[in-house]
């Protein structure tokens, strides 16, 4: 009988508390990962459109497809060859050559509202523009 323990109420107690807590950490995680997954996004534009500036300045025109920024088409290569593949920390990449003097870049949530909330657009004039509802495009509004 000198044996303390637990009572059924308080771990019922315990186990209350630790659901209250998580339920309010992890919608605190999971936006902190969006907004992760939108900060690569953005940096990974950015990163594409000094890329394929420098190729433009070296060759001319704008290449065909972003695996022309890497070796051995291009040595050296003007970008990471893991940026070639059209998907980074939750986005898909698209990328457009319209011309020889221009290109389009789109970047869309993998799965929309869990890696990602909103949709980015570069062109080749630098400006990163971006929609919360759909594919973005040059008609967005550009991204500060």
């Amino acid at each position: 009988m000198g044996k303390k323990s637990f009572t059924l109420v308080e771990l019922l107690v315990a186990v209350g508390i630790l659901m209250i807590l998580l339920l309010l950490v992890i919608p605190n995680v999971w936006r902190a990962r969006i907004n992760s997954n939108e900060s690569v996004a953005v940096s990974n534009l950015k990163s594409l459109n000094s890329s394929l500036q420098m190729y433009y300045m070296n060759n001319d025109s704008f290449p065909g497809d972003l695996t022309d920024l890497i070796p051995p088409i291009s040595n050296p290569g003007y970008i990471a060859p893991e940026l070639t593949d059209g998907s980074e920390a939750g986005y898909n990449f698209s990328y457009t050559q319209d011309s020889q003097d221009s290109f389009n870049i789109a970047a869309e949530p993998r799965r929309p509202g869990r890696t990602g909330n909103r949709y980015f657009y570069l062109d080749d004039i630098g400006e990163i523009h971006y929609s919360d509802e759909s594919q973005a495009s040059s008609s967005d509004p550009i991204l500060k």
